[in-house]
């Protein structure tokens, strides 16, 4: 070893050589001092990183290693061990500034031990280079600046949450909406589970809580790739409606980002110009609009005669796989085909309609029972089993169903289609055809199968 000072005679060199041999096995860059602070040896490692010259040996470490402003302090530290035989710094981990034969200084962590031998004793500093912690934690720093700007940018309410459902960062929007509101920063804020928050908002439905928690949940175990809601909040006495969107974080992160948009100007504006229209402009079905209709009009006759209708929750899995790989073109030839499928299969007093990207609703008006949805419920998954042919590729299509019974379950639409779309989440994330929604007193915990019937259960939706 470079640093190894010439060969002496007697117990002191003998203890020497061994110090200073096993400073040159070390993984890290060793110094090796007497109690006085005179350089007795270093390894290459401490070499290579402080550039010293063989000529220091023998000279303070203190002139050699340690900056100019931290001296003092360093010899008077050194002589008082000396005099006493106690150190607090013997076996502590220091940060610390080290200086180089270039006049750099550079972040380092120092160990220092103390080694009896036979004549003499000797400190030996164990050092580490911070240099890369240092970098690594001011990218973070960054990362984690440049994260707060772009939240504070959105004018969304914005919190993210963690895979266990605890909120740990929202934005400015989030923070001045809830203190407009009332909120407690505690009940809301960061570190409060945002299931808990969505069970004690006032002015939101019980209904369409559960449907946000169910959602979040989806996205949090990756059973979608996103979730989107349009809901009524009653706010002081009038009525907002806002936008919610789920979307999971990307790896190596795990959790989500939900974001609150307040849509009320645009719902209305998007409400004027869809009276008129009635029909999806790519596959014909009804919207969502002339569905609403038919199914409040449903209700309306079986409360009349006691009898009970169905509403079918409909999502195609892995459909963005397709839109991805072969483009949109080909993505909307398997909604027209599907489209195609849903009305060969039904009655024609029975109504399907498209509520855009991949979701299809049905109405049974008027059906014996639950068995009876079911029997549907399979027909429809087995007439979408058939490949799909789209130029040369020959894909196969799946689907998840959620089925909900009315009036015994819900007595609006708004109830039966938020319930339906919580059972398809169900049946999705079981990895079975279909699963049926229960009533609202039933515990909302992880979601598990509720059907009274399920389709054969297949390879999970994904």
């Amino acid at each position: 070893m470079s640093g190894v000072p010439p060969h002496d005679d007697g117990a002191a060199d003998h203890t020497r050589q061994v110090v200073c041999a096993l400073a040159d096995a070390a993984l890290d860059p060793v110094v090796v001092s007497d109690l006085a602070g005179r350089i007795v040896c270093w390894n290459q490692l401490a070499a290579d990183m402080f550039g010293w010259p063989a000529s220091v040996r023998g000279e303070s470490i203190g002139a050699i290693l340690v900056p100019e402003r931290y001296r003092e302090l360093h010899e008077r530290g050194l002589a008082q061990y000396a005099a006493s035989g106690r150190s607090h710094l013997i076996g502590r981990r220091l940060p610390l500034q080290a200086l180089c034969s270039d006049g750099r200084e550079v972040p380092v962590e120092m160990r220092l031990a103390r080694i009896d031998g036979d004549a003499q004793p000797f400190l030996v500093a164990f050092l580490r280079d911070l240099r890369a912690t240092t970098r690594a934690q001011s990218r973070t720093s960054q990362a984690e600046a440049f994260a707060e700007s772009v939240l504070a940018a959105l004018d969304a309410q914005v919190a993210v949450v963690s895979r266990e459902g605890i909120i740990v960062a929202v934005n400015e929007r989030w923070r001045q909406y809830a203190r407009m509101h009332g909120a407690e920063a505690s009940a809301i804020g960061v570190g409060a589970s945002y299931v808990d928050a969505c069970r004690r908002a006032q002015g939101l439905d019980a209904a369409i809580a559960r449907q946000m928690r169910v959602g979040l949940r989806a996205v949090l175990e990756r059973v979608r790739e996103r979730f989107t809601l349009e809901y009524p909040y009653d706010v002081h006495g009038s009525r907002r409606w806002f936008a919610m969107v789920v979307t999971p974080m990307r790896a190596p992160w795990k959790g989500a980002v939900v974001a609150h948009t307040d849509v009320t100007e645009r719902r209305a504006s998007e409400e004027a110009l869809r009276a008129p229209a009635r029909a999806d402009p790519l596959t014909g079905l009804p919207t969502r609009v002339l569905f609403a209709d038919r199914v409040g009009q449903a209700l309306l006759q079986r409360q009349r005669d006691r009898g009970q209708l169905a509403v079918l929750f409909l999502d195609l899995d892995r459909f963005k796989a397709v839109n991805d790989t072969l483009g949109h073109q080909a993505g909307d030839a398997v909604l027209c085909e599907v489209a195609r499928r849903l009305r060969q299969v039904l009655r024609k007093s029975d109504t399907v309609a498209r509520f855009g990207g991949d979701e299809f609703v049905v109405l049974l008006p008027d059906v014996a029972g639950p068995d009876a949805a079911a029997k549907v419920a399979r027909k429809i998954l087995d007439v979408l089993d058939a490949p799909v042919a789209v130029e040369e590729h020959r894909l196969r299509i799946t689907a998840s169903l959620g089925i909900v019974l009315g009036p015994a379950h819900a007595r609006d639409v708004g109830t039966l289609l938020r319930k339906a779309d919580i059972a398809m989440y169900d049946a999705k994330r079981s990895g079975r055809g279909f699963a049926f929604e229960v009533a609202d007193d039933e515990p909302d915990a992880t979601p598990t199968t509720t059907a009274l019937e399920a389709g054969a259960a297949r390879e999970p939706a994904g």
